[in-house]
């Protein structure tokens, strides 16, 4: 098939030209050196698509599919061909089949492998396909073609190796495995029993299971194996890939029936900062149609899948809805035009999936998905999805951050920032409250709460120092008696956080304070204002009658003429004069 697009008049259903334009402009701060702090991004999507098979070409003689439809792409766009009708995709990237997956690393997932060494940027590389359409050759290649996770392992200790002698660096690794929505451990020494059919008490007790709360999502019972070399880390894959779940089917002898998460845990120590970042490297198993399965357990199976991938695909189209809804090629209508502006619920924990990716899809990481995909047009049902699946998603906005583990002297660092910005709040308010004793009375009470806070200040920094002393007076005595004893060592515990805790609800409240100060004062402010222009147009209308009555009796009856206006007391000559000015 020729890679040419053809130029009579096409429906674009995804991205236009101009759109995909400005994603370009947005998504400029991905280049290769990437600037740490917090920057929106746009998860990056790349179509990969793969020769056809044996089995696929023979389809093809024998169905004449090439009269029916073909798929014609170029770098950034995929056109769907029909006899009446033509589609165009736009895409961050499209690899031909001719692609080598080492240059869709250097293209897709080489910046994400360094950021996360180097800066400590979470980050997740993810293939996305149906079956047989090459996602884990992608992922973890095959003989002499190395895949994303051996490339990016390599990367990882390349970068450790040049930090070196600046840093100390941590690695830990856990493969898992989600299997009819289950989760087993692919490196446990038990994952065998816990992977039967008929799993045991015993292998059952052991399962990890998910656990963790808003924001946090963590596995209870999984092993992390510390690694120090690339050559352990590959070990680990290959141990996990011995275990995991495969079977024949008709386009692959070799099929993925479960979904696979490799995940490396790198802390790194300069000085007294510590990062501590997570790398996600998924291989999803394949979408089938359980129509064409005559086996039971095989569409147990495909079932699964199906619906997990399902999760998945309403997980991103809810991202991509809340973001650009112009943009993501859906019919959906929002059920309230009212309800527009709220944010929508984000359907992660509908399955085991989209709970453990739930920091990678939809918050703090950097993220790119190779969606795989096979030309042959017996499969065009399964590619479409495939390629809507990746429309979406490009939309999704995430915002990374470098993850920095803070200390007991970095957070008193803060807090006492934090104070001498109040301070300086109070300063410029002061101004503005003179000769109002209520706020007065409140400034000289924010000031005593400064003391207070800076008294329970200097008692945190004297327990920091006798735990410090502490720890060092242990580590000598552990010196000492290293020579007679191989005994574990001594372990001080910190002193207690709950100081920390008060002093930052007493800085909360005294910010409240202040902002409320601030505002009062400028009230009052006001209200002095149009008072002294009312009393300063009372005493022209005065002034220009005639009248004998000084400035200092005019302001204490200056109530009961507003009274007397307000009442329409035509008899009171003050209240007549007021009403005339």
């Amino acid at each position: 098939r020729s890679p040419s697009i053809s130029q009579r008049p096409s429906s674009a259903p995804g991205c236009s030209r101009a759109q995909m334009a400005r994603r370009k402009q947005s998504s400029s701060s991905r280049g290769s050196e990437h600037q740490p702090g917090s920057v929106n991004q746009n998860i990056v999507v790349a179509i990969r698509i793969r020769p056809l098979s044996t089995k696929e070409a023979e389809a093809e003689e024998r169905d004449e599919a090439s009269s029916i439809g073909r798929w014609n792409f170029d770098e950034h766009r995929i056109v769907q061909e029909t006899e009446c009708t033509e589609a165009v995709y736009w895409f961050d990237r499209i690899f031909p089949p001719s692609a080598s997956t080492n240059s869709i690393y250097v293209s897709m997932a080489r910046d994400i492998i360094k950021s996360a060494v180097v800066d400590g940027y979470n980050g997740c590389v993810l293939a996305y396909g149906q079956t047989s359409s090459g996602k884990t050759f992608t992922m973890l290649g095959e003989g002499k073609h190395l895949g994303i996770t051996p490339l990016a392992i390599k990367d990882v200790f390349a970068h450790i190796a040049k930090l070196g002698s600046s840093r100390q660096f941590r690695v830990r690794a856990s493969y898992i495995e989600i299997y009819n929505e289950e989760i087993h451990d692919l490196l446990t020494d038990d994952a065998s029993d816990n992977m039967s059919d008929k799993p045991t008490t015993q292998a059952k007790s052991q399962t990890p299971k998910l656990r963790g709360g808003t924001g946090a999502v963590y596995i209870e019972g999984l092993s992390e194996k510390e690694i120090s070399s690339v050559r352990q880390a590959l070990r680990l894959i290959v141990q996990g890939e011995e275990r995991r779940k495969v079977a024949a089917t008709d386009w692959n002898d070799h099929s993925s029936r479960s979904h696979t998460l490799f995940r490396l845990y790198i802390t790194a120590i300069d000085g007294a900062k510590r990062t501590d970042s997570v790398l996600y490297l998924v291989d999803l198993a394949g979408s089938e149609c359980i129509g064409q399965l005559g086996n039971q357990t095989r569409r147990s199976e495909c079932k699964q899948i199906n619906r997990s991938l399902h999760a998945l695909s309403r997980v991103i189209l809810t991202l991509a809805q809340s973001v650009e809804p112009s943009q993501t090629g859906s019919r959906r209508s929002t059920p309230d035009n009212g309800r527009r502006n709220l944010e929508p619920h984000v359907p992660f924990r509908d399955s085991l999936l989209t709970r453990i990716l739930q920091p990678a899809l939809g918050g703090n990481c950097r993220t790119a998905i190779v969606c795989t995909m096979t030309p042959a047009w017996c499969h065009a049902e399964e590619t479409v999805n495939t390629i809507r699946f990746a429309m979406r998603a490009q939309h999704v906005v995430l915002q990374p951050e470098v993850n920095v583990v803070m200390g007991h002297e970095d957070i008193i660092e803060r807090q006492e920032r934090e104070i001498a910005s109040l301070k300086r709040q109070l300063k410029a308010v002061r101004p503005l409250c003179h000769g109002s004793a209520e706020a007065e009375d409140q400034v000289e009470a924010l000031q005593e709460e400064l003391v207070r806070c800076n008294k329970v200040m200097d008692q945190q920094a004297v327990e920091i120092g006798d735990w410090q002393r502490r720890s060092q007076v242990a580590q000598a005595e552990q010196v000492d008696q290293r020579s007679v004893s191989d005994s574990p060592d001594v372990q001080m515990k910190p002193p207690e956080k709950e100081s920390i805790g008060v002093l930052q609800r007493k800085l909360q409240r005294l910010r409240a304070r202040a902002a409320q100060q601030h505002k009062d004062a400028l009230d009052s402010k006001q209200k002095t204002a149009v008072l002294e222009q009312q009393v300063r147009d009372m005493r022209l209308s005065v002034t220009s009658k005639g009248s004998t009555v000084s400035w200092q009796h005019v302001v204490p009856d200056l109530a009961s003429v507003v009274q007397a206006v307000e009442a329409g007391d035509q008899s009171q000559g003050c209240g007549a004069e007021a009403r005339s000015s």
